[in-house]
């Protein structure tokens, strides 16, 4: 299915040293907590420029995707499997903010559930995509 709208993200995106001395992706700091994206905001902005980078050629695969920004295969993975996902909910992942003391309003299970099924209209009616859109519209 093609869109013929774009969306510009300007998200500062830098690597540092997770857990288990793994590189993670953090976006900077905009100051107040509530303006500052939530987790899966920042996956899905890095899930559209990974995509972007498979279709110009850049890379030819997950693994050198993952060699390339220094995170392992399975976060690569987990993070391009945010594209299955319909275009509306796409955006309104990316409109998530973070909660006003700090902590993301919903994490990756919740999520990975909708894109276990292909269907659109059923990742739209699952109860996870109702409440991000309902934390979006708040």
């Amino acid at each position: 299915m093609k869109c013929d709208q774009s969306i510009a993200l300007d998200y500062k995106v830098k690597k540092k040293w997770g857990p288990k001395r793994r590189r993670i992706l953090v976006a900077g700091k905009t100051g107040d907590a509530e303006d500052e994206p939530a987790h899966l905001a920042r996956m899905m902005a890095a899930a559209l420029r990974f995509e972007e980078l498979f279709q110009r050629g850049s890379y030819g695969s997950f693994v050198e995707l993952a060699r390339g920004f220094g995170l392992s295969w399975s976060q690569v993975y987990r993070i391009m499997s945010l594209t299955l996902l319909a275009p509306d909910l796409q955006e309104t992942l990316l409109r998530l903010r973070k909660e006003p003391d700090g902590s993301d309003p919903i994490g990756w299970r919740g999520v990975l559930d909708l894109v276990d099924d292909p269907n659109w209209s059923v990742q739209r009616r699952h109860p996870v995509a109702i409440r991000l859109r309902a934390l979006v519209n708040r």
